[in-house]
């Protein structure tokens, strides 16, 4: 920067610091520094996937009891070791008793239950904007990819106030049973950091009785890495739930 240019840009800065105060520009220094991605808690996942991108939407994709409510519940617990999370219920079928199994503290976890889909995104917009988050999960199940595209997308200031927070979102979205492994969205957002499709791949008995399932997780999207990746787990439903690898 030559002397001529220095002075018009010292000049400028003066100018906006007296009109709008000493607040109005601040040292790109002082700026918040990119926080690392947030741990799930579920090691063979943090291992393949890298944690959950902060200021990013992670799209957790199945069928029904195929194992994503599950996977988000266990990620929940291990969030909420360190932090604070939110759980916006649209289906209103969020179950506290198997939540508790999965290891998650219902005293100290923030549940909202929308009345309709556009609420939904509303308050799904003002959460991000709290800045206290670390974590919202917002469980979509049943809603139609194209209406709920639309709901999140008519909330304008949406994605950028995810960008701008501190916080890890993961929408869970419905697959459709004919469809197996979706290499894209079912929600065709462009801004997705990371999208997980399980699939429930058996059933594990103890004796005649039910004892878990084994589950394949499809990573067919990641910004932190490359997409493609497989993990296989099994989710044990024991009094307490767990999810480990084979």
């Amino acid at each position: 920067m030559d002397l001529d240019t220095g002075k018009q840009v010292a000049a400028v800065v003066d100018a906006i610091r007296e009109r709008w105060g000493e607040g109005a520009l601040h040292p790109g220094s002082q700026m918040n520094p990119p926080l690392p991605p947030l741990p799930t808690g579920i090691p063979p996942l943090d291992e393949a996937l890298g944690g959950l991108s902060r200021g990013g939407l992670t799209e957790m994709i199945s069928v029904p009891s195929a194992g994503a409510t599950t996977l988000a519940l266990k990620t929940i617990a291990g969030v909420q070791r360190h932090g604070q999370v939110a759980y916006l219920d649209l289906p209103h079928t969020f179950d506290a008793d198997f939540a508790a199994r999965c290891g998650v503290a219902l005293e100290r976890l923030l549940l909202v239950r929308p009345h309709n889909l556009r609420q939904a995104a509303a308050i799904l917009r003002d959460l991000l904007g709290l800045g206290g988050l670390d974590l919202v999960v917002f469980d979509a199940y049943g809603e139609p990819p194209r209406a709920l595209q639309a709901a999140l997308g008519r909330s304008g200031q949406l994605l950028a106030t995810l960008t701008r927070s501190r916080s890890a979102l993961i929408v869970l979205v419905s697959q459709p049973l004919r469809q197996q492994a979706p290499a894209r969205s079912v929600l065709a957002f462009p801004h997705t950091a990371a999208r997980l499709v399980v699939r429930k791949e058996a059933w594990l008995y103890r004796g005649p009785d039910i004892g878990g399932y084994r589950a394949l997780i499809l990573i067919t999207k990641d910004r932190q890495g490359p997409a493609g990746k497989q993990l296989a787990v099994t989710i044990r439903l024991d009094d307490a739930v767990t999810i480990e690898a084979p």
